[in-house]
């Protein structure tokens, strides 16, 4: 009984896992023809360039941590363990550098250190996330 239960309770985390990853892709691609159709600016929501990428940067690279896998031996309905660490920390150092774009262009020749932190983590999951 207990092995039926521990079954049906992953095929429960799979079924969610797929949803969630679902709901990432079709939010990347709302939001990129939002901005390409300018319906952020007509609801007076006024963005810089990089303040949006940095937002598809939040939703990407979320979505690529738990949709690869990091080798092909890996059954592709598992997810590790890291990976949910580096979509977390992906999803918190893109969407930190979206909000606080405006205060760290204005610093930016001060070189401030949560911007070069945080910069450095988005590089690094990017280029992590080629894969």
């Amino acid at each position: 009984m207990d092995n039926q239960d521990t079954s049906e309770q992953a095929v429960e985390t799979k079924t969610a896992m797929s949803r969630f990853i679902a709901v990432l892709a079709v939010l990347l691609t709302v939001v990129a023809i939002a901005w390409a159709a300018d319906l952020f600016r007509m609801a007076g929501l006024l963005l810089y360039t990089e303040q949006f990428l940095g937002g598809i940067i939040a939703i990407a690279l979320p979505l690529v941590f738990l949709s690869v896998r990091h080798s092909k031996k890996v059954d592709k309905h598992l997810i590790p363990w890291f990976d949910y660490l580096l979509a977390a920390i992906g999803f918190a150092g893109a969407m930190y550098m979206a909000v606080r774009y405006p205060q760290l262009a204005e610093l930016v020749s001060d070189a401030p250190t949560d911007g070069l932190i945080s910069g450095t983590i988005v590089v690094a999951l990017m280029i992590e996330g080629v894969r």
